[in-house]
């Protein structure tokens, strides 16, 4: 089989070669723009990722918080017409308030 010497080398330009390239100019605008579009999608993916937990998903952040949260709302759900009462504290609030009917 008779390989021509040069046939690599055309090989090689066609598949690393340089495509017709447009103008400095147009390739500058199109970088500027490539890397405007890329910081702003990535600015746009951190604050939703940031807002999330915090407003729609508190679970993500604190599972804990999150079941306490379905579960008051579950129970404000099932009885609208009695008040709701929150005790904010450490755990010594958490086992120490003790509701009488």
């Amino acid at each position: 089989m008779n390989v021509s010497p040069a046939l690599p080398t055309r090989l090689t330009r066609l598949a690393y070669g340089r495509a017709p390239s447009a103008p400095p100019d147009a390739r500058r605008r199109a970088a500027r723009t490539a890397l405007a579009t890329f910081g702003l999608a990535s600015a746009l993916v951190a604050i939703a990722l940031s807002a999330a937990p915090e407003t729609v998903r508190p679970e993500w952040r604190d599972p804990e918080y999150g079941y306490r949260v379905r579960q008051a709302r579950d129970w404000q759900r099932e009885r609208p017409n009695r008040p709701l009462v929150l005790v904010f504290g450490s755990s010594r609030a958490q086992w120490g308030c003790r509701p009488r009917p």
